[in-house]
């Protein structure tokens, strides 16, 4: 008969106790890659080491890295060596779409030095294309019926955003997710799409890209939808929705809806309701071909008449906002001059002369996506004989 004795029993606890450190280090080493639950994908163990001007700078900078640098670890988890031949690591914009949360687990800072160590948490979407496919009816670019690729911006509070959280491109999914959505062609809004046109662009957008984006869903036109919330004061709320057509030029628009809400509506049948709203304009012709424009509206007519002189103040973050927004404004039917007055690093008053009626103008910075806001004194302080600035709202 074997006997443990005190010392026996002790090498067989430490023995244990290696097999169970040993079996803890293997599942620490698993979870480096890890589904928290579903929809989600962690990369824990984000090592980066940041300088900067100061400690702010430097953890902001040493954050996006984070995120690039866990983005790639997925890329080569979940792409195949030829993939990864050709894979091209996307910019932070495009990455920061895929983080859901994140967490600092260590962090050294100095003046001008910032090193943490990242737990970051992605969708799945980032690179499980399958995943993505399979809850939306396994739908692949070429599977849609439709000649329209559609591109659902929704804007608020002067900010427009697409693949973000966005009620209406939820709308338009619930459509082609249920085959109602034709004749519009839904975007899947993998990395590919996103890559091709982000939030700041609905009406900045590259012309190559949305025409790469046009030949993946096999469409004939491109539409870019910009979806714009009004509260009312009954309790009730207005969405409109400017329609322009994706040309090689820039954006034109061709029409500007309008869907009320009705009391006690909940907000997806609304947003349902705008979707098959736009797409009555799309059958508008009879023909389920794409859009076409309008008759000339008045304003579009060769603009006569004296020119006139506005005071207005824009805006912007960065100098190249600034830029983009200065040859918008220029390209504006019914400009003759602009002559900048004031130029800080972020914002600018501008003497415009221009041509036609102030809603005509207001028209057409809209088509450029530029909002031109009601006259108000606060809004800077050169101001014109009537005392008023108006302000200009790009749409970054």
């Amino acid at each position: 008969m074997m006997r443990f004795t005190s010392n026996s029993y002790k090498h067989l606890q430490n023995g244990r106790t290696a097999f169970y450190a040993t079996l803890l280090g293997f599942f620490i080493l698993l979870m480096n890659l890890s589904p928290v639950f579903a929809g989600s994908i962690t990369v824990e163990n984000i090592v980066v080491d940041v300088s900067a001007a100061n400690a702010v700078q430097a953890r902001e900078k040493a954050f996006e890295e984070a995120q690039i640098k866990g983005y790639k670890i997925l890329a080569e988890k979940f792409l195949s060596a030829e993939e990864l031949e050709h894979f091209e690591t996307p910019d932070i914009d495009t990455v920061s779409i895929f983080v859901k949360d994140f967490e600092v687990t260590k962090e050294k800072l100095s003046a001008t030095r910032y090193a943490g160590t990242y737990k970051i948490r992605y969708s799945d979407k980032a690179f499980s294309q399958k995943n993505a496919d399979s809850a939306a009816n396994n739908l692949t670019p070429s599977s849609q019926q439709g000649n329209v690729l559609v591109l659902p911006f929704f804007e608020d509070a002067g900010y427009s955003t697409i693949w973000r959280p966005n009620p209406f491109m939820q709308a338009w999914v619930s459509a082609r997710n249920s085959n109602s959505a034709a004749p519009s062609i839904v975007p899947l809004g993998d990395t590919q799409d996103i890559s091709a046109i982000r939030d700041n662009q609905a009406l900045r957008y590259n012309p190559a890209n949305v025409e790469n984006l046009k030949k993946r869903y096999s469409a004939e036109q491109a539409a870019i939808l910009m979806a714009t919330p009004e509260f009312l004061s009954d309790g009730t709320q207005k969405i409109s929705v400017g329609i322009y057509q994706a040309k090689s030029y820039g954006p034109e628009l061709l029409r500007q809806i309008s869907v009320r809400s009705y009391p006690g509506e909940i907000r997806e049948q609304l947003y349902s309701r705008v979707v098959n709203e736009v797409n009555k304009v799309f059958l508008s012709n009879g023909k389920n071909q794409p859009v076409a424009a309008q008759k000339p509206l008045p304003e579009e007519q060769p603009l006569t008449g004296p020119v006139k002189v506005m005071v207005a103040q824009v805006n912007f973050s960065t100098m190249r906002q600034w830029v983009d927004t200065k040859r918008s404004i220029e390209r504006t039917r019914g400009i003759r001059s602009i002559n900048v007055k004031s130029l800080s690093p972020r914002s600018a008053t501008l003497m415009i002369d221009y041509q036609g009626g102030i809603e005509s103008l207001r028209g057409g910075l809209q088509q450029n996506g530029i909002g031109l806001n009601n006259p108000s004194a606060q809004h800077g302080q050169i101001m014109n004989d009537s005392g008023t600035v108006y302000q200009l709202s790009p749409r970054f």
